[in-house]
């Protein structure tokens, strides 16, 4: 994968810096929606309420992941995304709910992540000089921050069962 600024693209906002932390997002909400994906499949059987929330946050990272694509094209992306398919051998964990020590942790670790990449977000839409693309910063924020309380609020579920 790999990212080309269009050269004279007139858009003040498109420092590099900027440029390439929008990418790393772009990439890392790609990972988080297969990511998502998994967890929602190994919790199917004996969480299917957590394999629902899962699902539906999969789907909501696949429009984040969207979202920024359109952002580096109006920063003057060339080529956002090169696909070079699989690169990941098929290596199989155990699953996130093999016990509940594994299952807290998992919520854990998603809830501090979701968290994380609000706070990022919101400092990136701190950092734009579109208003167009802070708006969808801003918006990309708050849907992260609604994950790690949808994600708490099953934790809590979960904990009291």
């Amino acid at each position: 994968m790999e990212f080309a600024p269009r050269r004279n693209t007139g858009n003040t906002s498109a420092n590099t810096a900027f440029v390439r932390e929008i990418y790393q997002r772009f990439i890392e909400e790609f990972n988080t929606v297969a990511e998502y994906t998994a967890i929602a499949i190994a919790a199917s059987d004996r969480y299917p309420a957590v394999a629902k929330l899962f699902d539906e946050l999969a789907r909501v990272e696949l429009a984040h992941h969207t979202r920024l694509g359109q952002i580096l094209r109006r920063l003057g992306v060339e080529r956002a995304l090169q696909w070079r398919g699989s690169q990941g051998g098929g290596r199989r964990q155990a699953s996130p709910f093999a016990s509940e020590a594994a299952t807290a942790a998992l919520f854990e670790a998603k809830i501090a992540g979701e968290m994380e990449d609000a706070a990022t977000y919101r400092r990136l839409m701190r950092d734009a000089n579109d208003m167009r693309i802070a708006a969808i910063l801003q918006e990309i924020a708050t849907e992260e921050e609604g994950h790690a309380t949808a994600l708490a609020a099953m934790q809590a579920r979960l904990g009291r069962s």
